[in-house]
């Protein structure tokens, strides 16, 4: 085995066998190794190869690895080498004649028989370590542990078992006795809290965590003695000088000897039976109204009688002295059918038939006649009995032989009014409001009629002769604007409902432009339904002038629309 460099070799074919021939023709197909490779002979033929594919034992005819685990060796069997561990290549024969024990804490060893496997032992002598970590283990001892001049300082021990008596005190918080008979304890010595079964001795303090009510049983003939003066035996209380609570539950039953309170007071019990009381005040009894007779309930107790049911002590005083029934003695003044006489004062109810010509007889005199509350005739006559009779014709309607009144809330007026010649100052005319309150707002002449679409309050608009219906003005066209009759809406309506429309006033509106100068025009404008401060100049648009500003901002309108009109062309 060899390295191989390319080269071209010169060779004479006719010198070489056939042998050779075939070798050569192995190494042509050598030509492309890389640089470094090796030549080997494989299954016959000669190839190239890398240095790791050359020297890998499992290239080798003799090497049979099966398997390889850690640690194992290679070792020859006799016919090829294979991989084997250690105990196979040492087998078992050999022996162990010595054993090094490290001496630490007490801990030595020595071999009792040198052998493979020899038996070792440990001689465990004084251990002193620092700490000693059993994890979850334990330590089990069938002796004892014995001290001198030290002790276990700390330790968790399932059962301690003595067999002479514990010496010194047991303290720290796991001082605690568990077990259910304590015979033998004889003295417990100071403790913080106490506590056998429920019952908790904390201080001064004794708490029960079981049941609700604590019990303490003396034995039979024995009292239960509170601050060596007070004693509690067979449910009978002696000894105490006073008892205090701020509320008795339960009965007082029992005859209480001496004074139940002494120059005390009962306070307010809920019910109860007094007898041989004296000196008890009637306002003690119950809550009684001054001035108001006294009356018993179905119950026996005694209450004031409320005036507005029964008399009061001044009602009563107007019968002292009657000495028979009153209804006898009215008997004798009043008579059924009698005459009352003529009487100097007295006030009638519920008479009838008593013709007026009676009780108006003559005059009133100087004074005036005053009703207090109404006054209800079907007719008045003011002097005469068929020119001036005033009567009411309905709620709010008063006629005056037979002609209605006209009031400020109007109605329907059916003859002629004449404005009389005013002069200056002005004192007759009809006056239109031109301040307006607030917006929405008009005062002026009106007309009823049927909306034609949907318009608001302040919308100028045009009536449809056809339709009989009010529309939105438009100056774009002369039919919406132009030779039509124009009104603003005073009262917001739909299509097909009713509406009013104002022909000639004054009125206020939102939908007005704002900032129009005092005292300028304005015209239908070419938005269905406003009205502008500047004239349309569109082609085909409608000019025509519909009222003047009469106030500053606000704008309130005078609403009196021009006859004419121009068409821009």
């Amino acid at each position: 085995m060899g390295r191989f460099e390319n080269f071209t070799p010169v060779i004479q074919l006719d010198e070489i066998t056939s042998a050779e021939e075939t070798m050569l023709s192995e190494l042509v197909s050598l030509s492309n190794s890389s640089s470094g490779q090796f030549i080997r002979k494989e299954a016959g033929s000669l190839v190239n190869a890398t240095l790791a594919e050359t020297i890998a034992l499992a290239g080798l005819s003799d090497v049979a690895i099966s398997n390889p685990l850690n640690n194992e060796v290679v070792a020859y069997n006799g016919t090829s080498w294979v991989n084997r561990t250690a105990s196979d290549v040492l087998g078992s024969t050999g022996t162990v004649t010595s054993v090094s024990v490290v001496t630490s804490n007490g801990v030595s060893g020595t071999v009792a028989t040198s052998t493979l496997t020899p038996a070792i032992t440990l001689t465990l002598g004084d251990i002193t370590p620092s700490s000693i970590a059993l994890g979850t283990g334990s330590i089990t001892m069938t002796g004892s542990i014995a001290a001198t001049g030290a002790r276990v300082t700390k330790g968790w021990f399932t059962d301690i078992e003595t067999t002479n008596a514990l010496v010194g005190n047991v303290t720290g918080s796991a001082a605690t006795v568990t077990g259910a008979a304590q015979a033998a304890i004889t003295s417990l010595g100071t403790l913080t809290t106490l506590t056998v079964d429920d019952i908790t001795i904390n201080g001064n303090t004794i708490s029960s965590a079981g049941a609700s009510t604590l019990a303490i049983n003396p034995t039979a003939g024995q009292a239960i003695t509170f601050d060596g003066t007070v004693t509690l035996d067979a449910g009978v209380i002696a000894g105490a000088t006073s008892i205090t609570s701020t509320t008795f539950v339960g009965a007082l039953t029992g005859t209480a000897s001496g004074n139940l309170v002494s120059g005390g007071a009962l306070g307010t019990p809920s019910s109860g039976t007094l007898t041989n009381c004296t000196g008890l005040p009637v306002a003690g009894l119950v809550a009684l109204t001054a001035s108001e007779i006294v009356i018993t309930t179905a119950g026996g107790v005694l209450v004031s009688a409320a005036v507005a049911t029964y008399p009061s002590l001044t009602e009563l005083t107007y019968v002292k002295g009657v000495t028979s029934a009153i209804q006898t003695q009215l008997g004798t003044k009043v008579t059924s059918g009698g005459a009352l006489g003529t009487p100097s004062s007295g006030t009638g109810t519920n008479v009838t038939g008593i013709p007026a010509a009676n009780i108006l007889a003559g005059s009133f005199g100087a004074g005036a006649y005053v009703i207090s509350t109404s006054l209800q005739a079907a007719t008045i006559e003011l002097g005469h009995a068929t020119d001036t009779t005033l009567s009411r014709v309905s709620a709010g309607v008063v006629a005056i032989e037979g002609v209605n009144i006209l009031t400020t809330a109007g109605g329907t007026l059916t003859g002629n009014i004449t404005l009389g010649e005013g002069a200056d100052p002005a004192t007759i005319g009809i006056v239109m409001d031109n301040s307006m309150s607030a917006d929405e707002r008009y005062s002026g002449i009106t007309v009823p009629g049927t909306a034609g679409a949907t318009i608001a309050f302040g919308d100028l608009c045009y009536i449809d002769v056809t339709a009989t219906e009010w529309l939105l003005a438009d100056a774009s066209a002369a039919s919406t604007a132009g030779d039509v009759v124009l009104g603003i809406c005073i009262d917001a309506s739909t299509d097909g409902a009713a509406t009013s429309m104002l022909l000639v006033g004054t009125v206020r509106s939102a939908a007005f432009p704002a900032s129009v100068a005092l005292g300028a025009p304005v015209y239908v404008s070419e938005i269905a339904g406003d009205v502008t401060a500047t004239a349309p100049v569109t082609t085909d648009s409608v000019m025509r002038r519909v009222g003047w500003a009469v106030t500053a901002e606000p704008n309130t309108i005078y609403f009196n629309p021009s006859n004419d009109y121009i068409t821009h062309i």
